[in-house]
This record gives C-alpha cells, structure tokens and sequence, in this order.
C-alpha cells in the first residue's frame, strides 16, 4: 500500500506540477505572447491567494494529535477561508483598476483555486485514511482531462475566458464524481457546527499561514514589479524562463506529502535521532536532483523552450539557470518547513518569511526597475538563499534541544 501511496501521488503530483507549463504553451502558442502575459500573471496571482483558501491545513488535518478536531471542522474552515480569498481578490481587483479581461480571468482562476482547496480538505481525509493513492488519481484525472478540455475550447474559440470556464466546469464535476464519493468509503464523521472548532484551526495554523502566504509572495514577487515596470510579453518571457523552478517546487513540496505520517510517527515516539536523518535524507536527494536538472537545463534548456513556445529565448540562458537554482534552494527549504510544521515551530517560521519578504519587495523593485528581467532573476535567488539558510540555522538549533 506505501508503495501505490508514492507512486501515483508522485504521477498526480508530477502532473499537476506541470499544469501551468502545458497552459502557458497553449495560450502562447494560440493567443500570442502578450495575451499569455495576462494569462500567466492572473494565474500566479490566483496560485498565491489560494494559500488563503487551503490555509496549509492539510498537514495540520493529518498530522492532528489532539482529536479534537473533526475533519468536517477542516472542511467547513476550508469553505470559510475560500470565501475570503474571493473576498480579497475582489478588493485587490478594485486597488488595481485592471482592465475587464484581466479581472474576469484573475477572478475565474480564484474561483477555480477555492474548488481545489475545498478538494484538499478531502485529500486529507483520504490521506489520514491510507488512501493518497486515492489523491494521486484524482489529481491525475483533473489535469489530463482540464488540460485537453481547455486546449479544445481555446482552439476553437480562440477566447482565453472560455477556456478557464470549461476549466472550471471539469474540476466541479471530479469533485462531486470522484473526490465526494470516494471519501464515501472511508473513516469520516459528522459533527455538528461549530465555530469554535474553526477558530481554534484557525488561530492553530496562523503562524504557518503567515509562512504559506509569504512564501507564496516570495515565489511570485518578480511578477509584481514586472506587472508595474515591463509590459505583458516580458511577463510571458518570465513565465517562460521560471517555469522549470515553479514544476521543481511543486514536486518538492507534493514529494514530501507520502512521509507526513512516518514523520509524524517518529516525533510521537520522541524519535528525533530518526526524524532529523530522514529530514536530512530528503533534502540531499532533492539537492541531487535539482543538480541533475539544472545541468540538463544548461544544455538543452534554451533549445527545448524556443521549441515549445516559438519564441526565441537564447539570451536569457543566465537568468534560467539563476532561477532554476533560486527553486532548489526553496525546495530544501520548504522539507526543513514541513518537518519544523510536524513539531509545531512555526513562530520562528513566520519571523524568517516576514524578514525575507521584506528584503524581497525592497530588492525586487529596485533591481527589476535598474535591470528588468536579470534583475528579476537575481533578487529571486538571493531571496531563496536567505530563506535556506535562516532555515537550516532554525532547524539545527531545535533539534540539538530536543536530542539533548
């Protein structure tokens, strides 16, 4: 069970990592580099905000040890939280004064973020019920079908908000078909209302939300001096340039989802000799392979882009290679996260992303505006490498405490 637990929530995950990469080819590829611009910063803006519809509950939801908390308390906390993240992109909409097209298409990609949030919620319960093979699948079935379904709808159309609207439409239907009905079959209890019970998750997770919605920021802070300084086909080229980072960070953090528990298991038994090796292991494999792909990224990286996209990419080798290795740095960073969620130290969390992000909306302003994208590549890596290191000094002083 482990086993078909990794593999199909590595393929789900693996999938869903690259939905933004098959998006951005089809919209650049069929509605131009400066539609895809709109496209791709409405679909970051929206990527970011969803951190407040999931409120990073699922690790709290699985890795819960008090049990007093229901997971239809995290439900309804996820429905609540989607709503203020809809509540948000209105007011932040109304600040910025878009144009029609683009606040219908950052309100859609809200709309489509707050479904897979509410989703997430039942992730956990499949996941708390051994069943994230469940998950995998789900996620797989979602991207194949919304990708095919909108590169159908685009191509006929031609019209971007179409597009996300059939989108949309395909993840309601596996929510209600397979996501609710799965769950059907598993441990899960009905309890009664209670707001007490969704404050209580609330201010639990606060500190690591604050992490979550800055880190999110951190990742996506270049797009918004872009959006104010360059004009939309330079936003498409940033797409285009960050999307290997944007795939390593997702599996980054969709790979660590199958050792949740085992880490879990081992902090309940005050193993921390055993949790930080594992903490330890996980991070040089994923250094490994982030070495691994940012070499293959220097050799064929540049041809493979201009090949998928049509647009000729060769002098921004440089700031590829500056973002890709920015991404890796983050991926550790974000196991060190998620092993420090499991032993509840999230103050200190939240005290290193306020910080970073700080220095990160000074630094990525000044060096955008002087440098345009290089500078959107370098405030981006030496972010990431602040991140790294404020993390791995935090986490090596909790554990020599507590193995002491």
């Amino acid at each position: 069970m482990e086993k078909k637990n990794f593999v199909w929530n590595l393929i789900g995950s693996l999938l869903n990592a690259f939905t933004s990469l098959f998006f951005m080819i089809i919209v650049t590829r069929i509605n131009g580099i400066d539609k895809a611009g709109v496209f791709t910063f409405a679909f970051s803006l929206a990527a970011m905000l969803q951190v407040i519809a999931t409120y990073h509950g699922r690790p709290y939801q699985v890795t819960d040890k008090t049990k007093e908390l229901s997971d239809v308390d995290f439900l309804r906390t996820r429905v609540f939280t989607s709503l203020i993240m809809l509540f948000v992109s209105l007011v932040y909409i109304f600040i910025k004064k878009y144009n029609f097209e683009k606040s219908i298409m950052i309100l859609l990609f809200i709309i489509f973020r707050g479904i897979e949030a509410i989703s997430d919620a039942y992730y956990g319960i499949m996941q708390k019920n051994d069943r994230l093979y469940n998950v995998g699948i789900s996620l797989t079935l979602k991207t194949i079908v919304g990708v095919i379904l909108f590169l159908i709808i685009d191509i006929i159309t031609k019209n971007i908000i179409l597009s996300i609207i059939s989108l949309i439409i395909s993840q309601v239907l596996f929510f209600i078909f397979y996501d609710i009905k799965k769950k059907k079959n598993m441990s899960f209890t009905i309890t009664n209302f209670s707001f007490k019970n969704i404050k209580k998750i609330l201010v639990m997770g606060f500190s690591i939300f604050i992490v979550s919605i800055l880190s999110q920021y951190l990742l996506q802070a270049p797009k918004f001096p872009i959006d104010s300084f360059l004009s939309n086909d330079k936003q498409t080229i940033y797409g285009i340039i960050s999307m290997p980072a944007t795939m390593m960070i997702l599996v980054s953090q969709f790979t660590i989802h199958p050792f949740l528990v085992k880490m879990n298991n081992y902090l309940i038994k005050n193993d921390y000799i055993n949790f930080k090796k594992m903490v330890i292991k996980l991070c040089l494999i994923l250094f490994g392979v982030g070495i691994a792909c940012e070499l293959l990224l220097y050799i064929i990286g540049i041809p493979l882009l201009n090949l998928v996209y049509g647009i000729k990419l060769e002098k921004y080798i440089i700031e590829l290679l500056v973002i890709a290795f920015g991404a890796l740095l983050f991926g550790i960073s974000t196991i060190i996260s998620y092993s420090m969620i499991a032993m509840n130290k999230n103050r200190v969390q939240s005290i290193i992303f306020i910080i970073s992000s700080i220095i990160s909306c000074i630094l990525s302003y000044k060096l955008v505006f002087y440098y345009g994208l290089m500078g959107a590549a370098l405030s981006y890596f030496i972010v990431m490498l602040l991140i790294l290191l404020l993390y791995v000094i935090s986490f090596n002083v909790y554990m020599k405490k507590v193995i002491k």
